[in-house]
């Protein structure tokens, strides 16, 4: 279990690394709303890293997935990617440019 916690762990770090310009202030408050969409951000992160550079169909579907929710337009969902930005006051374009930025291996 700890080489699972520790593989958990990395990816948390990896996420938070490319969300670093997004760091919540100790003035802005923790309540469950504000962590949950971090929650989901943070693992949106992490599987969209994990699956960018996979050749394994079922984790092509899943990245697939995983760009469409980052880069669509939807408003009508609470936890779409847009009102995730919005809610926590970040530029859905700087996220945006970050993950492109992952997915090439930081050369962007």
């Amino acid at each position: 279990m700890n080489g699972a916690y520790s593989a958990q762990t990395d990816r948390t770090k990896q996420a938070l690394t490319l969300c670093a310009p997004f760091r919540v202030d100790d003035s802005q408050r923790w309540n469950g709303e504000v962590a949950i969409r971090w929650a989901v951000l943070l693992n949106a992160l992490n599987s969209f890293r994990e699956t960018s550079r996979s050749i394994n169909g079922v984790t092509l579907v899943r990245h697939y997935q995983d760009k469409k929710w980052f880069y669509g337009e939807d408003r009508s969902w609470p936890f779409s990617f847009l009102n995730i930005c919005e809610a926590l006051g970040l530029d859905p374009a700087f996220v945006r440019k970050g993950l492109r930025r992952s997915a090439d291996g930081g050369t962007q």
